[in-house]
């Protein structure tokens, strides 16, 4: 019997196209952290926050109509991200290296 567990993973929260999603997983992947997405509308900062606290990882990302991504821990306020970026992939790598516990870039 093969019951996959899902490895722990940043969540992804957005209503944009799947180009900005794409850019903001690929980011995560090229660090080696899986992701999540969930739909999600809204403030981009309201979101990042919901998926951080929604993710095993504790790490979050938010995406806005406009294709702003924003990076967030749970363990932060939630009016206070981490990073706020129009760079998708840069977004993604940010989360992934929190993740990781490594520099950011």
């Amino acid at each position: 019997m093969s019951g996959g567990v899902e490895p722990p993973a940043i969540v992804v929260r957005g209503a944009v196209g799947a180009g900005v999603l794409r850019l903001v997983c690929a980011g995560a992947e090229e660090e080696g952290v899986p992701v999540t997405v969930e739909p999600g509308e809204g403030d981009p900062v309201a979101l990042a926050h919901a998926a951080a606290l929604a993710s095993p990882l504790e790490v979050g990302i938010g995406v806005g109509t406009d294709g702003t991504a924003v990076v967030h821990h749970a363990s932060l306020r939630p009016d206070r991200p981490v990073e706020r970026s129009t760079d998708a992939r840069r977004a993604g790598r940010t989360a992934a290296r929190i993740v990781k516990i490594l520099p950011l870039d």
